[in-house]
């Protein structure tokens, strides 16, 4: 439902324009949000198909160390998004967060990048009013890559219907 992998790949590519003029002397910092648009997106709801309305918010932090070590944390929100049954026309007001943390050892966009550890959390409710059942998303992603090779990759999805 969110693309979060392009979020933190766009965050650091703004990491990339901080850095242009050379490598880093000291710990740098960036910090922005981002507003992502959900209206006219449908969805499979539980009881019917359901189309979005509203932003998704993104809160974007990027830190890198004067060795070129990258550390990315997104933070998303549904805040204000609410969905509308397209049978009932029933409103299905969202909740929840997504968490994604991304650690490496060179730069995103560098040609080589040997460590890497990703983490991604997605908890995500569309609330059923009017009788209708609740869609519970849960995501759970973890990749780890040494010099360059994926060692740990597990993803643990779930979709249920209360």
């Amino acid at each position: 439902m969110r693309p979060t992998h392009l979020r933190l790949a766009f965050a650091g590519a703004m990491v990339m324009s901080l850095l242009a003029s050379g490598l880093a002397t000291a710990t740098e910092t960036f910090t922005d949000r981002v507003r992502v648009s959900m209206d006219g997106v449908v969805v499979d709801g539980c009881d019917e198909p359901i189309t979005l309305y509203g932003t998704i918010k993104d809160q974007i932090h990027i830190t890198i160390t004067p060795d070129n070590d990258f550390v990315g944390v997104v933070v998303t929100g549904p805040t204000g998004l609410y969905g509308i049954g397209q049978i009932s026309g029933d409103r299905y007001p969202a909740n929840g967060v997504t968490v994604q943390a991304q650690r490496q050892d060179s730069i995103p966009g560098e040609e080589l990048v040997g460590d890497l550890t990703g983490t991604l959390v997605d908890r995500t409710r569309l609330v059923g009013t009017g009788g209708n059942d609740t869609l519970d998303f849960h995501l759970r992603f973890h990749l780890t890559k040494v010099d360059g090779e994926p060692i740990v990759i597990w993803e643990r999805v779930s979709f249920t219907c209360k």
